[in-house]
């Protein structure tokens, strides 16, 4: 609940999967929302590999959506930015091999 300042990562996770089920069936612009959705909403991610598996998916939707360069650059940035901060502070629980698979 956002005013109670609680944080539900089961239905972040819920909505992780929904998504990734959109892009199994190739529908990567509704996968594309459902992964803008939870980053924009998500403040305090469950673990930092969830956060880089949305920031990488809705990179890679935006590689198969067509017209939408500018948006894929700026994901991309983001996911990066973030894989680099990860590393820089000990990984978080993320190994080198996940990021470099990512």
């Amino acid at each position: 609940d956002e005013h109670d300042g609680s944080v539900d990562h089961s239905s972040t996770a819920q909505l992780v999967s929904a998504a990734a089920e959109y892009m199994r069936k190739h529908d990567y612009e509704g996968a594309l929302q459902i992964y803008s959705y939870v980053r924009n909403r998500t403040k305090v991610w469950d673990s930092a590999l969830t956060e880089l598996r949305v920031l990488s998916n809705r990179s890679l939707c935006l590689q198969r959506v067509r017209g939408r360069l500018p948006e894929l650059v700026s994901a991309c940035d983001e996911a990066l930015r973030r894989m680099a901060e990860l590393r820089r502070s000990g990984g978080a629980g993320v190994t080198e091999e996940m990021l470099l698979r990512m």
